[in-house]
């Protein structure tokens, strides 16, 4: 359900209410934060309504990517993208596009393994 943006129906699926990678199939719950399969890094496709504030670190995403997102109001206050491979990524808000290099929100590394 994740995968098909319903946040809501993905988490009664999960059957949970509090989101902690301790009682939570981990997988699922990552697919509702951040989605990175079409090419861009989409943060928050899928957000429950339940979730009005969260933060998750250390999520991969596709093309060497390492993002930490924060929430709050079921709005992103801050997601930090860690770029592995030194590129710049295309980056979505639940399917529309942001600037990466400048909205305020988005704080882009270009991280050295």
């Amino acid at each position: 359900m994740g995968r098909l943006l319903e946040g809501d129906k993905a988490l009664t699926a999960l059957q949970t209410h509090i989101p902690t990678m301790y009682d939570t199939p981990f997988g699922g719950f990552a697919e509702m934060l951040l989605q990175s399969q079409n090419g861009a890094i989409d943060l928050l496709p899928a957000l429950p309504t339940a979730w009005e504030r969260g933060e998750i670190l250390g999520l991969r995403a596709r093309g060497g990517y390492e993002v930490d997102i924060r929430w709050a109001n079921h709005t992103l206050t801050l997601a930090t993208i860690r770029s592995y491979a030194g590129g710049v990524p295309v980056v979505q808000l639940a399917g529309k596009p942001l600037d990466a290099r400048a909205d305020p929100r988005l704080h882009l590394v270009l991280a050295s393994r």
